[in-house]
């Protein structure tokens, strides 16, 4: 275990099964880790073994964790690099939606035009606007051009003050229940055991910060 922990590899998966030691241990439980077992004749090593007193047949936990998926992956680092670029201005005064993932080298050409809007909004209009059909839509607007970086987000249905990344049409549900089907072949049907899934959608695995 401990030098589980201190592979970087595997310290995530480490600390969820400690974080439900950590659970269970104050009740009275006692656990055994990576106890070995046999389901269809095949080797399993269950997260952790269970048992509350001597005379309990005991259960199993086993603990995983479900990540966003590579698509999401991809469309929130794009999404990040724009915001990245965006941090010397005032994000207050921009107004946009990236409406799908771009490859870096197209997204650095979009950054550059964002760039552009900005200096001239600043400079010399006051309001400036970017659409790219199917792309990306941004505005940004000084202080005195308020108002018209208002009517400009409310006609496209966006909010002044307020960047949006694109949306990916993944099942996280339908993640999840496959995540647990192939779970479950980890651990008997003798017996009622415990599947432990960290999903991104409501909480991910305990860390050391």
């Amino acid at each position: 275990l401990v030098k589980e922990l201190k592979n970087p590899s595997f310290y995530g998966e480490r600390m969820s099964i400690l974080n439900i030691v950590e659970i269970l241990l104050p009740v009275g439980f006692s656990f055994q880790l990576d106890s070995p077992i046999k389901i269809n004749g095949g080797p399993k090593k269950p997260g952790l073994f269970v048992k509350l007193g001597a005379h309990d047949p005991g259960f199993f936990v086993e603990v995983t964790t479900l990540f966003p998926s590579q698509r999401q992956r991809e469309a929130d680092e794009a999404f990040q690099v724009l915001c990245d670029s965006l941090m010397p201005y005032q994000l207050i005064r921009c107004s946009g939606h990236l409406e799908r993932t771009v490859a870096l080298p197209h997204l650095q050409e979009i950054i550059q035009k964002v760039n552009q809007v900005i200096h001239k909004a600043t400079n010399e209009s006051g309001f400036e606007a970017l659409e790219i059909r199917g792309i990306i839509r941004f505005a940004y607007a000084i202080e005195s051009h308020q108002e018209q970086l208002d009517k400009w987000s409310t006609a496209r249905g966006l909010k002044a003050g307020q960047l949006s990344g694109p949306a990916i049409n993944v099942s996280e549900f339908d993640r999840i229940s496959s995540k647990l089907e192939k779970e479950l072949k980890q651990v008997p049907t003798d017996r009622a055991n415990v599947v432990v899934i960290y999903s991104h959608l409501f909480a991910m695995p305990p860390t050391d910060v």
